[in-house]
């Protein structure tokens, strides 16, 4: 078999037909690949949207288990898949029909660690063509410190196939009930990566929708969210003591910086108090993420992004701005 499909499942009725119902619509024999749905103890009509599609489809798996968060769900699927290849996708999104032939074939004729894609933004149903296109003969595989060094990369691993053999050896785990876990789990696999090819193919949908982990505007959410982003920028720390490229080294300084600018971004929306923030930039200090020094880059250069980060690295003037953004939100909430 050649590819494991995981989908991670918590009360996504509304969604989860969709998601099935594209990777079903592959030009790929079914016997070439399976669906392990891991239902993470959903309590609506989920379950059964799967069930009714395993009574006919015979590469679609379902397990169940109480609930434990997105990571212990993505952990399950991976130790029953059996497929060369692993794919993780949410149950709120979806692929372009027919782009899995073409993506398995590359991974295998360049023998490939990571395949990775492109993807697009919607809210709706019906986004199913790819408008990808590509040259064969100007693909080049590279390792992953080149292919960090030279390209904004996508942290999130929907943007990837990644061998399963690879990943195993990388001693891969998600954690359970933790956010922002991409962040360091795509980095790892992408420093060790021999061989990785990336194509412009846009064979992901993210769907946009109010239900989303993002949308969530509760102040105790948000503030799991932060503590959540301050661990991925830990994470990341321990990647990055051990990097001795200079470039390579820079790109994720700046993406550590980037996590711990837009946790400070979400502060004023928590329940955090400002001894709290006062913690999180002593921390940020020894960390060496703040004051924000590789933030701006090319991958952040916006003048929004430049004004910001001059109020963040002067203490006094974050804090007042924190002050008056919470006031602001409180008032308008009222």
């Amino acid at each position: 078999m050649k590819l494991s499909i995981i989908i991670p499942l918590f009360n996504a009725e509304a969604y989860i037909y969709k998601c099935i119902e594209s990777l079903l619509n592959q030009n790929i024999s079914f016997d070439t690949y399976e669906i392990i749905v891991v239902n993470d103890g959903s309590t609506d009509k989920s379950e059964h949207i799967v069930r009714s599609f395993c009574e006919e489809y015979k590469n679609l798996i379902l397990i169940n288990q109480r609930n434990k968060g997105n990571g212990a769900a993505r952990n399950r699927g991976v130790d029953a898949a059996k497929g060369e290849y692993l794919y993780f996708i949410d149950s709120d999104d979806y692929l372009a029909s027919n782009v899995i032939f073409q993506l398995l074939n590359l991974a295998d004729e360049y023998d490939l660690d990571m395949i990775g894609f492109d993807s697009q933004v919607t809210s709706s149903s019906n986004l199913d063509e790819s408008k990808g296109k590509f040259i064969k003969t100007n693909l080049k595989p590279t390792n992953g410190i080149e292919f960090i060094k030279k390209n904004n990369y996508k942290a999130e691993v929907w943007w990837y196939f990644v061998k399963k053999s690879f990943y195993k050896r990388c001693g891969i785990k998600f954690y359970e009930k933790r956010f922002v876990q991409d962040s360091y789990i795509t980095t790892t696999l992408l420093l060790k990566s021999n061989k990785i090819l990336y194509v412009p193919i846009d064979a992901h949908r993210y769907r946009k929708h109010e239900n989303s982990i993002t949308k969530n505007t509760s102040r105790k959410h948000i503030s799991k969210h932060i503590n959540d982003m301050f661990f991925a920028i830990e994470e990341l720390s321990h990647l990055s003591n051990q990097l001795e490229d200079k470039e390579c080294l820079k790109r994720l300084k700046s993406r550590q910086e980037s996590y711990f600018f837009f946790l400070l971004m979400r502060f004023p929306k928590s329940n955090l108090t400002f001894k709290n923030l006062s913690d999180l930039l002593k921390k940020g200090k020894n960390l060496h993420v703040y004051p924000l020094k590789n933030f701006i880059s090319d991958d952040y250069n916006g003048w929004k992004y430049r004004v910001l980060t001059f109020l963040i690295n002067r203490k006094i003037m974050l804090f007042f701005f924190m002050f008056i953004y919470r006031i602001k939100i409180i008032v308008f909430k009222n």
